[in-house]
């Protein structure tokens, strides 16, 4: 029966060539359709979609997000960025303008506060963009920014930070990102009180203590002081005031000086030449305290000792880099640092400490570096070039002059850096310099 049937099957074939055609068109597009299915499903595996392929795609369960918006602002500045199919990056926003040109402000969404502030309605809070406490589905911190972060829902943005909006709000008032708690939705919106500052909003360095003054019996802070330990001074301006917002007129800086760690002997020259007046010594010896208020003094760590001259070298207000170990003993030290002699022999002081000062008994450390600190206020009375050239193979000579007297400036010829020598032309300026000899021997550094 099989040897009939295709028999029959070539027989009929023979008698009806246009079969063959069809059957042959037919068979190639059934091969065809599958080899486009299998191309399909190996694509899938690769990564490729079908939208890639051509085929249409059945709608997914999840529903899709939407394309991001156009952007606004020409293309990212640097030629060579190319982010991947997906990635969300921050555009810079251009802001409007009208037909002459000008730009136009963006409008503010007023504020306005419910009767009764809770946790609760503090969420519902708008922003001053008009947006609510939990934000919109993505945006960027800073708004604008091309190289700020991107958000998503559920998370805004406040003071250049990005937060979680079902923890924490923004308190613009404070210029803050709070924990949403009834004590702080009290103190960003207070009802039917003055607004207040809090100590915890003051951003103080671990080194860094408050000594506050307080307005009634509840402890409002209304002025802190900041304080930083011996050997080390408050960077910037060293008290904040609360003003009447609630907010803190500044920030504190760091601690600056040299660090724990370091190691000097130091020598002070000093020029008690009383034709500078009474002020003027007042101001010599101010300024020297100064300039020790930033090292770290103790019998490990720096050294200090001074000579004092104007006509001679008085030994009965100096002292050696024994005598004394902290900031206490040597500011009342130099407090005794005055003299009612005329004249100005610099050199034989330079030469008085070139041959007694920096030996084993006076304290002298043979593994530490010395330095010399000359502060003269005027011309010297007497040569001074040998000595000054004998104090260098000593040490670094570090040179102060006060006034404009030109010859001071001998003193300075070949130092080992120009920051070795520094003329300060009146005695009031005198403390606006006394980093001067911290950041010479340590640089500007805040302490950690």
């Amino acid at each position: 029966m099989k040897i009939f049937e295709i028999r029959t099957i070539r027989h009929n074939m023979r008698k009806k060539p246009g079969s063959l055609f069809f059957f042959i068109v037919f068979f190639s597009a059934f091969i065809c359709l599958s080899l486009v299915r299998h191309s399909t499903r190996h694509h899938e595996t690769r990564g490729i979609s079908k939208r890639d392929t051509g085929e249409p795609v059945p709608p997914d369960d999840k529903p899709e997000l939407p394309p991001p918006d156009e952007p606004e602002s020409a293309p990212h500045d640097d030629p060579g960025f190319e982010p991947l199919p997906g990635t969300l990056i921050c555009e810079q926003k251009v802001a409007p303008r009208d037909v002459s040109g000008t730009v136009r402000p963006v409008p503010v969404a007023p504020r306005v506060l419910p009767a009764v502030l809770s946790v609760d309605t503090v969420k519902k809070l708008p922003l001053v963009n008009g947006w609510n406490q939990v934000g919109q589905k993505k945006g960027c911190c800073p708004a604008g920014s091309r190289t700020g972060t991107v958000y998503l829902h559920g998370f805004s943005c406040c003071v250049d930070k990005v937060f979680n909006a079902s923890e924490k709000f923004c308190c613009l008032e404070k210029n803050r990102v709070l924990d949403i708690t009834q004590d702080n939705v009290e103190y960003c919106y207070p009802l039917n009180q003055p607004h207040f500052c809090r100590t915890s909003d003051l951003q103080v360095a671990p080194q860094q203590t408050l000594v506050c003054e307080y307005a009634n019996k509840e402890k409002t802070p209304t002025t802190c002081e900041f304080q930083c330990p011996k050997g080390s001074q408050v960077r910037g301006t060293k008290a904040a005031t609360c003003t009447t917002v609630g907010t803190w007129n500044i920030q504190p800086q760091c601690c600056e000086g040299c660090p724990p760690s370091t190691k000097k002997d130091i020598w002070f020259i000093a020029d008690v030449d009383s034709g500078v007046g009474i002020g003027g010594l007042s101001d010599v010896q101010s300024f020297i305290k100064g300039l020790i208020s930033y090292l770290p003094v103790s019998a490990e760590s720096v050294r200090v000792a001074l000579t004092a001259f104007s006509r001679s070298v008085f030994t009965d207000i100096s002292w050696t880099l024994s005598d004394y170990s902290n900031h206490e003993e040597l500011n009342a030290a130099i407090n005794l640092v005055t003299s009612d002699d005329l004249g100005r022999n610099t050199g034989a002081a330079l030469q008085w400490v070139a041959n007694n000062a920096f030996t084993e008994e006076n304290g002298d450390r043979t593994d530490v570096d010395n330095v010399i600190v000359l502060v003269t206020t005027g011309n010297p009375d007497d040569e001074f070039g040998q000595a000054a050239d004998m104090l260098r193979e000593k040490g670094q000579l570090v040179i102060i002059a006060v006034g404009p007297d030109p010859t001071s400036e001998e003193l300075a010829t070949n130092p080992s850096s120009e920051s070795d020598f520094l003329r300060v032309l009146r005695f009031a300026d005198l403390d606006q310099f006394r980093k001067s000899l911290y950041t010479n021997l340590c640089g500007e550094n805040c302490l950690t």
